[in-house]
């Protein structure tokens, strides 16, 4: 229960994003953050980039990543999505125009 509170706060204070992960658990955005989480690690992909950082370039060019696929697409969209909403907005309201 906790987790999916903490998703959602975070959520909306960072991305300005409603998802309200209790009661909807097949969002996008809780998928792929759930899947981001949810790695081990004793992932040999991990173990060989942490013990040979120089083969980092290497596996980028055979497209291999730590990420799930689509993570990287669906975040750069949407912090792209929420950097476009936060330049339409003139004034912010939140805790820091509390003060």
């Amino acid at each position: 229960i906790f987790s999916t509170y903490s998703l959602d706060v975070v959520a909306s204070t960072s991305f300005s994003v409603n998802i309200d992960s209790m009661n909807n658990p097949n969002d996008p955005l809780v998928a792929y953050i759930k899947k981001y989480l949810s790695f081990n690690l004793f992932n040999p992909l991990l173990l060989l980039v942490v013990m040979f950082p120089f083969l980092t370039p290497v596996l980028d060019k055979m497209n291999v990543s730590l990420f799930p696929s689509g993570f990287l697409d669906f975040s750069s969209t949407l912090s792209r999505a929420s950097r476009r909403r936060g330049r339409r907005t003139t004034t912010r309201s939140g805790w820091i125009s509390c003060s």
